[in-house]
């Protein structure tokens, strides 16, 4: 038989700031169960009461360590600022036939030289023969014209980046991707590119989302 309280557990192993929050009296207990009841019962396979959830999640606290809670603490000391970049260009391709795959490497590599000598915002992910460039809008007729011969898998004009930029502890801090993209997500900002390096974190997002992606950003730790 499906217990209700392991549906309970796994809910609270999977989103461990839901189980900070609800340790520190943050969340109301009675609302969180009358929001996840559909689930709740989806999990176990019959209807279950409110109150039934109330309960489980109230055992499920006391079984939970301290250790097994995330502490913010951590993101004390992390500074960052934010910055936008407007009219981005994004073309995503690869290669008509395996015959041109050297073909359309050495088109990528001088795009990439030709770029690189200039300040312009550029990035370049290659997996499994596809290429997605990322750039400013100025670079698209070049862009297009270097890559007209290719399969363009897509590309989208007037994008907009959002560059986050780390003064130290990024990248030896576990959880920060996570809590940014969770916050995007929550506000239904939809995300065409995200990418990092050693200090920066960079979304690019439609125009229209880019001053909400701007201002949740400011403060998404």
């Amino acid at each position: 038989m499906v217990k209700l309280s392991t549906f309970i557990k796994n809910m609270l192993l999977e989103d461990r700031w839901l189980l900070y929050y609800l340790k520190n009296g943050a969340i109301n207990v009675q609302a969180l169960s009358e929001m996840v009841r559909p689930d709740a019962e989806k999990y176990v396979g019959h209807e279950v009461k409110q109150g039934a959830i109330a309960v489980a999640i109230k055992r499920a606290l006391v079984d939970f360590e301290k250790d097994d809670i995330p502490n913010p603490s951590r993101y004390d000391n992390i500074k960052y600022d934010v910055v936008m970049k407007n009219n981005i260009y994004s073309i995503n391709f690869k290669s008509k036939s395996l015959d041109n795959q050297e073909r359309t490497e050495d088109k990528v590599n001088q795009f990439t030289r030709i770029v690189s000598k200039t300040d312009d915002f550029f990035n370049i992910t290659e997996s499994g023969g596809e290429y997605s460039i990322i750039t400013s809008g100025k670079n698209q007729p070049l862009a297009d014209e270097m890559f007209k011969n290719e399969e363009i898998l897509s590309r989208f004009a007037s994008l907009t980046a959002i560059v986050i930029t780390f003064q130290g502890g990024f990248l030896e801090t576990e959880g920060i991707v996570y809590k940014a993209i969770k916050r995007l997500f929550f506000e239904n900002i939809n995300v065409y590119e995200i990418f990092s390096t050693h200090n920066k974190l960079v979304f690019v997002t439609e125009n229209q989302d880019a001053f909400d992606t701007y201002n949740l950003m400011q403060s998404f730790l």
